[in-house]
Parts: C-alpha cells; sequence; structure tokens
C-alpha cells in the first residue's frame, strides 16, 4: 500500500469516527477531512488522466521511494510513490460521501449512490484477484491496486452506509416490507452465485474439464438459470403471500363489516329508542319489532301489550278500529314515505291525543318482508292552541256564538250564493236587548255577563243548525237565515225570538224580563254587492222598532233606506253646524203663578240648517247624543245662555234673580271633566253660579245612583240649581229621592195636557207638588196652553209654569224685548 493511500484510509477513519458523535465541532472536524480525502483522490486522478505532475507524490515519505522501487517490481514507474487510479477514485467518491453526511442538508441516495459506487470497484479489484484476470477497464495499465487496499476500500464504503442504515437503498433492506424480505433473500444470491460459478469455471478451465468458451457459456448460463430459478421460487412465494394476505383481509373485512353491520343496527335501534319523538319499527304485515321509550312514555302501551299494529288500533282507535286498519292496509305495499294523517288516538289513561302518522319502508328484512318505521308526531298542543286561535278569532268569548268576523264571512257567502242562484233567498236579523244598560248598572257585569250567555242560548235554540247567530258587541246580536222560502220564515223566527225572550230570566234566583228589538232585512229587499250593506240595513230596521215603542221587530223597506241616507245627510250637516255657528239658542219665559213675575229662563237649542230650515231638538238631538257631539253641542249651549243672562242682569238689574235652565244630557253628566268645563264658563261669563239651574232627567241619575249623587253634590257645592226634568216619567225610586241633592221638579207635559178632562193627572200633580214641598223643592208644570190649565195647577199649588200660553220660545232678541216691555205678566185665577 502507498503512503498516500495509507493516509487517505486514517483520514477516513477519522472522518467516520467524528461522523458517529453528536457534537457539532466534530462534525465541523469530519467535513474537513473528508475535503482532504477528496481533494487527495481528485488531485492523484488528475495527473492520471491529464498527465500532470503535481508533486504530491513526494509530499509524503520521499526518502522511503527507493526502498519501494526495489521491493516491488509492481512499483518501478515513473512515479513510484502514487496510489492507483482506482484508489484514488474511490477516495474521490468516498470523500465526497463523508462530506455530504457531515454537511447534514443533502439526502441519504447520494451518500449511498457515492458508497456503493466504492464499493463496486473494491469488489472488482478482489475478483481480479480472486479469478486472476485483469482490473474492469483497463486500469492496471497505470498501475496495480493491492488486494488489502481493495478490502480496505470495501470496509470503509459498508462503514460509510452504516452510518445511516435506515435511509435509502439500507432502509428498505432492513425493512419488514416484501420488498425488504426479497432483497435480503436474493442479495446473499447475487454474490454468491456469479462468485461460485466463476470459480467452477476457472477450476475447469485449469484442470481442462473445458475450455474458455465452456466456462463463459456455464458462467451466463448458469447465472440466468439460478436466478430464473430464484425469481419463480420467490415469486411462488410471494404469491401464496398474496393469497394469504387476501384471505386474512377478506376474513378481517368480513369481520369489519359484520362488526360494523352490527354497531351500525345497535345504533340505529337506539337511535329510534332515544328518539324525542314516538316511533315504532313493524313489519309491512303488522308485527311489531320495536317501540322507542317515547311512545311508551306517552301512550302507557309497552311492546309486551303492542305486539301487532292491530293492538295498537285495538287499544288507540277504540270504535274507529276499523277505520285505523283500512287506513294502514296501504303500508303493505309502500314503496316510499307517506303520510297517513291525523288521527285521534286514546292513551292507557284515557286520555285522547292527537297523532300525526308518517311511515315509510327501511328494505327488506332477510325473511323478505317489508321493515317498516312509523314516526308520530305528537300536534294536541297545535291542534289545541289552532282552535283556541280560531275560537277567539271567530266566536265571541264571553257567549261562544260567531262574533262579527264570522258572521260576515257567512254572509259573504250568502250574498255570492244569490248571485249564482236567482231564487235563493235568505234574511238578516239585527237584534238589540231592550233596557239592557238598566239591568247591567243595576245588577253589576258580572250578572249582566250570565244574562248575556243565556240570552245566547235562547238565540241559539231558536233558530236551524244551518243558521248563524253572533253577538256583535254589547247586547247587540245578529241572526243569518240562508235558504228561505219568503219573508214569513223570517218573522216566525223573529217572533220565535220575542217571545222567548218574554220569559223571565234567572239569574243566582233572581227574576230578570228582558225584551228585544229586531230588525229585519232581506235579500231580495235591495240589490245588494256587500255583506255590511246588508248588516247597515237590518241595523236601520231595529232603530226603527225601537223608535216604534221598543220589544218588536220592524220589516226594512225602500223608504227606511232613503230615510238612512237623510239621516246620514244630517249627521254630516250636524258635523259642520257647529264650525258654521248653525246652531242657535231660543229662551221660554218660566212664569211664578203667585206674582206673573218672570223669575227665569229655559234655553233651548235650535238649529238653523241652511236647506231645511229651522229644525226643534227633537229633529237632531238623538243622533247627536249618538255620534257623541252632544257633548260639544252642550258645552256650547251652557256657554252662550250663560253669557245671555249675564248681559240680561246687566241690562235689566231689576231682574238679577232669573235663573237661567240648561239641559244636560246622559253622555254630558257623565264627562269626567263636567265640573271643570261648567266652572271655566261660568268664570269666562262671569254669571253667578246661583243664577244658573241645570236640568237632568231620572234616567240620567238612575243609572248610577251613586255616582250621580256625588256630582250634583259638588255642582250644588258651586250654588248651581238642579232640577230633575220630566219628572214622573222616569224609573226613580221615591224612597230613594229625598236623597238627592235637588232643588225642583219638573212635572211632565203628559201630566199636564190632559189635566182638565182626566180626575187622576190632577191628583198625581198634587201628589207631586205636595213631595216636592214636603222634601224643600219646589215644583215647575211643564207644556201649559191653556187658561184652564193655568188655574187648576195653581189650585193645586204649582208656584211656577212654562209653555205656550205664557209663550213660545223666543230668540234672545225678541225674549230681551219680552223682559222689557213688561215687568209682570197678566194672569187670570
Amino acid at each position: 500500500m502507498k503512503p498516500n493511500t495509507a493516509l487517505g484510509f486514517v483520514l477516513s477513519g477519522l472522518a467516520l469516527n467524528f461522523l458517529h458523535s453528536t457534537r457539532k465541532i466534530k462534525h465541523s472536524i469530519a467535513q474537513v477531512l473528508a475535503i482532504a480525502i477528496a481533494l487527495l483522490g481528485f488531485l492523484t486522478l488528475s495527473q492520471y488522466l491529464l498527465g500532470w505532475n503535481l508533486g504530491i507524490d513526494q509530499l509524503l515519505f520521499a526518502d522511503k521511494l527507493a526502498a519501494i522501487s526495489q521491493t516491488s517490481v509492481e512499483s518501478a514507474t515513473a512515479n513510484p510513490g502514487r496510489m492507483s487510479s482506482v484508489s484514488a477514485l474511490n477516495f474521490s467518491l468516498i470523500g465526497s460521501a463523508l462530506w455530504l453526511l457531515a454537511a447534514n442538508h443533502v439526502g441519504y441516495r447520494a451518500v449511498q449512490l457515492l458508497t456503493i459506487a466504492t464499493t463496486l470497484t473494491s469488489i472488482e479489484v478482489l475478483i481480479g484477484y480472486i479469478y486472476g484476470v485483469k482490473q474492469l477497464l483497463g486500469m492496471s495499465s497505470l498501475t496495480h491496486t493491492a488486494i488489502h487496499t481493495g478490502i480496505t476500500f470495501f470496509l470503509l464504503s459498508i462503514g460509510t452506509l452504516l452510518l445511516a442504515p435506515s435511509q435509502g437503498f439500507l432502509g428498505l433492506l432492513i425493512s419488514n416490507s416484501a420488498g425488504g424480505m426479497t432483497a435480503r433473500m436474493l442479495l446473499p444470491a447475487a454474490i454468491a452465485i456469479p462468485f461460485s460459478l466463476g470459480s467452477l469455471g476457472l477450476l475447469g478451465e485449469r484442470m481442462a474439464w473445458f475450455d474458455h468458451a465452456f466456462s463463459l457459456s456455464l458462467h451466463v448460463t448458469g447465472n440466468v438459470a439460478a436466478f430464473m430459478g430464484l425469481i419463480w421460487y420467490y415469486a411462488r412465494g410471494l404469491d401464496s403471500l398474496d393469497v394469504k394476505r387476501q384471505k386474512i383481509e377478506e376474513a378481517l373485512r368480513i369481520a369489519y363489516a359484520s362488526e360494523a353491520l352490527h354497531q351500525s343496527e345497535t345504533r340505529f335501534r337506539r337511535a329510534i329508542f332515544d328518539a324525542p319523538l314516538p316511533m315504532m319499527l313493524h313489519t309491512e304485515d303488522g308485527e311489531v319489532l320495536l317501540i322507542n321509550h317515547v311512545w311508551t312514555e306517552i301512550t302507557g302501551y309497552s311492546i309486551d301489550e303492542i305486539q301487532t299494529v292491530a293492538d295498537w288500533t285495538k287499544k288507540a282507535s277504540g270504535n274507529l278500529e276499523q277505520k285505523k286498519e283500512s287506513d294502514i292496509e296501504p303500508l303493505h305495499n309502500l314503496d316510499g314515505r307517506i303520510a297517513e294523517g291525523e288521527y285521534s288516538i286514546k292513551i292507557s289513561t284515557g286520555e285522547t291525543r292527537i297523532w300525526d302518522f308518517h311511515s315509510a319502508t327501511l328494505g327488506k328484512l332477510p325473511d323478505g318482508r317489508n321493515l317498516v318505521i312509523t314516526t308520530a308526531f305528537d300536534v294536541t298542543q297545535r291542534k289545541q292552541t289552532e282552535a283556541q286561535l280560531r275560537q277567539n278569532a271567530f266566536y265571541d268569548r264571553l257567549t261562544g256564538l260567531a262574533n262579527r268576523a264570522l258572521f260576515m264571512e257567512h254572509l259573504q257567502h250568502a250574498l255570492q250564493q244569490t248571485k249564482r242562484q236567482k231564487d235563493y233567498l235568505f234574511a238578516v236579523l239585527f237584534l238589540d236587548l231592550d233596557r239592557f244598560k238598566v239591568i247591567n248598572d243595576s245588577l253589576g257585569h258580572l250578572k249582566g255577563d250570565q244574562f248575556l250567555i243565556t240570552i245566547a242560548k235562547r238565540l241559539a235554540a231558536c233558530i236551524r243548525s244551518t243558521d248563524i247567530a253572533a253577538r256583535l258587541g254589547g247586547d247587540e246580536f245578529t241572526i243569518l237565515l240562508e235558504d228561505i222560502q219568503d219573508v214569513s220564515d223570517a218573522i216566525k223566527v223573529a217572533e220565535r225570538i220575542q217571545k222567548e225572550l218574554k220569559l223571565p230570566l234567572k239569574l243566582d234566583g233572581q227574576e230578570v224580563f228582558t225584551s228585544a228589538s229586531i230588525g229585519i232585512a232581506l235579500s231580495s229587499t235591495v240589490n245588494y254587492d256587500h255583506p255590511e250593506q246588508l248588516l247597515r240595513d237590518a241595523d236601520t230596521a231595529m232603530y226603527r222598532a225601537k223608535a216604534l215603542g221598543k220589544s218588536r221587530y220592524a220589516l226594512f223597506n225602500r223608504d227606511m233606506y232613503a230615510n238612512a241616507l237623510l239621516r246620514l245627510q244630517l249627521e254630516a250637516d250636524l258635523r259642520r253646524a257647529l264650525e258654521r255657528q248653525e246652531f242657535k239658542v231660543y229662551y221660554q219665559p218660566i212664569i211664578s203663578l203667585m206674582s206673573g213675575d218672570i223669575v227665569g229662563f229655559e234655553a233651548l237649542l235650535r238649529w238653523q240648517h241652511p236647506e231645511r230650515g229651522l229644525l226643534n231638538a227633537v229633529d237632531f238631538i238623538a243622533l247627536a247624543e249618538e255620534t257623541g257631539l252632544i257633548v260639544d253641542i252642550g258645552y256650547w249651549v251652557l256657554y252662550e245662555a250663560c253669557r245671555q243672562m249675564q248681559s240680561w242682569q246687566i241690562n235689566y238689574p231689576q231682574r238679577s234673580f232669573m235663573r237661567m235652565s240648561v239641559n244636560l244630557c246622559a253622555k254630558q253628566f257623565s264627562q269626567p271633566n263636567l265640573i271643570e268645563q261648567i266652572r271655566q264658563i261660568l268664570q269666562s261669563t262671569g254669571l253667578d253660579a246661583n243664577c244658573l239651574g241645570l236640568e237632568i232627567t231620572e234616567g240620567v241619575i238612575v243609572e248610577n245612583a251613586d255616582e250621580a249623587t256625588a256630582t250634583l253634590l259638588k255642582l250644588r257645592e258651586l250654588g248651581i240649581e238642579i232640577l230633575i226634568d220630566d219628572f214622573g216619567t222616569g224609573y226613580s225610586s221615591l224612597g230613594r229621592l229625598y236623597s238627592f241633592p235637588v232643588n225642583v221638579l219638573k212635572i211632565d207635559r203628559s201630566f199636564v195636557n190632559p189635566l182638565a178632562s182626566d180626575r187622576r193627572n190632577q191628583e198625581i200633580i198634587e201628589i207631586i207638588v205636595t213631595l216636592a214641598n214636603k222634601l224643600g223643592m219646589s215644583a215647575i208644570a211643564e207644556g201649559v196652553e191653556t187658561q184652564e190649565q193655568v188655574t187648576i195647577l195653581s189650585k193645586l199649588g204649582c208656584k211656577s209654569v212654562q209653555g205656550y200660553f205664557f209663550s213660545h220660545p223666543l230668540p234672545s232678541l225678541e225674549a230681551a224685548a219680552l223682559i222689557a216691555a213688561s215687568s209682570q205678566l197678566t194672569v187670570d185665577s
């Protein structure tokens, strides 16, 4: 071995040693050594290839070259100290591989390629020595490589490969994969077989068993046959392994599939059992396989009690069992999902619930039957809510009758029927209970509600099942009579209702009597287009019945329609009358029968209509009360009357004792700001409260006696005189009259008119006058029109009167002239 070769091996050994260390400094040293090794190889190889003489052969051990040349004929060349070209190539390769390992920035494949190349050149040297032939590529023409040098390079390359045994080729070789096992089995054969056949060929040639040609043929044929046999052997082994692998995989797949199926079935059953909805698994012929816990919790039935669908329908459907079974029959041939519908079911507790059933097939069972899943949605609460919403939307909460919305819907349908059938006839009855407000206020709202409920039941009993009764609100009811023959059918129903309502009603043991005013509108009366028109005309007829004296019915006709139009026009004119200053106040004097003096005036409202002329209050006051305009009109009258009285008292100071009487209607009297409004009017006009009297009917006081008394007391505190108008015609209790803070009783004209011819009326007036005197009040007779009436009233003790005998109601100027013209009216006693 040449000195430079030995140096290369030493450096390589040190580099390998340092690369096994984990310290960074040693890796750096190994990298430097690897560079030196590679340079040594590259420089030596360049001298061979380029013919240079760089002098590196003499750098080391120069004094030993002669001895070397004398001991080795092989070395006696022009460059006796130079390593062989194969050694230079190997150092170049191995140095590069060691540098790459030390650098740690490249993969191991390049390292292994370089190292394997070194290994092959070393094996080539060994083969040359073993076979006694020239080395590959004729490199022996330059120099020879010693056998121990070849062995050392082989070992060095093996050591380099073992630095990373799990990477690249070595990683495959030592792996447990099919490729690794095959490589481990073939590699020894790949080395041993060629060497063995080569040795056999050399031996045969030396022993003259065969010539060189036969030796080459043996070598080639033997290698091919041997490797084909190995390939067939290992291929058959691999095939057997592959078959085993496939069987194992199939067994595993079946096992996994079976386990997965079992797990899937378990999950499916668990999902159904734990589902928040009632679910049942059953076959197409009705065998129940599974019922989940929700089904059992709601119904109370377990799978032991419901083994078939027939068992379920029998328990849940009762009398509807056959119908339910006929509905389930389509499940036998299900090919998709169907909605069975909603059914009422009876659970074990006897409670009835509503379920919405849906079914679907899940495929075939092993026995060929369809597997069906039935899901139920408990819609009981939804149905109850829907029913309640419909009840609230279309029915009256108090009586349970239809409300306005539902009634108008049926009325619209009936109206459409008349368009399709010319001879179709129906009628609408509009009912208003007479004196319901008195009953409600006197007995209380609770009793009033009971009263309305009883009335509703009686109305429902008076009509057919095809008819519909409704409550529009308050004490107003309507009835739709469909498909009647003629008007007599509607009249019969109205008379039946009147007869039924005349019977006494018992409210907690107390008997109450009532009646109703009924308006009837036939569909054939007018060519109606909208249901509201029919209801309007029935309402108009009802008001006509009330005007005729209540407790009766009236049939709508075209004259009523014309009157209704006039009423609408009058209402429109009335709403503009106040702002147009069309209202006037007339004044009727009140006369003292003792002195003949004017002791006061009653302010009476008139309307100077632009088309109809001067209208009395009776022509429009009811409409004003109905529309609510009476409140503003009433305050205007009160202001105007107070202003006028204050003006007269200033102009005629000798008449300062006169009082102005003004009527207050029920709506105005019930206003919460009544006292404040009157106080402001008195302040703004300057009139003394003692000069003002307010006339109130008996009905106003009786409707709410306690509140009315409180209001009257406040008015009396202001100094205002209180008069009961039309006394004797209302429903006041004489027993409570003394508790009312009243100053004057005004005797109604109905008692005064027949005074001369009816002795009983004289007695009534005498009683009223006596009662007033006893209670510290005074009495005024209204409607006095004759001298005879004046004489009788004077004898009966009545001190004040008013009427046409003395004066009609006068405009303010004429009333002022009356005051100025005479301080006393002549009265014949």
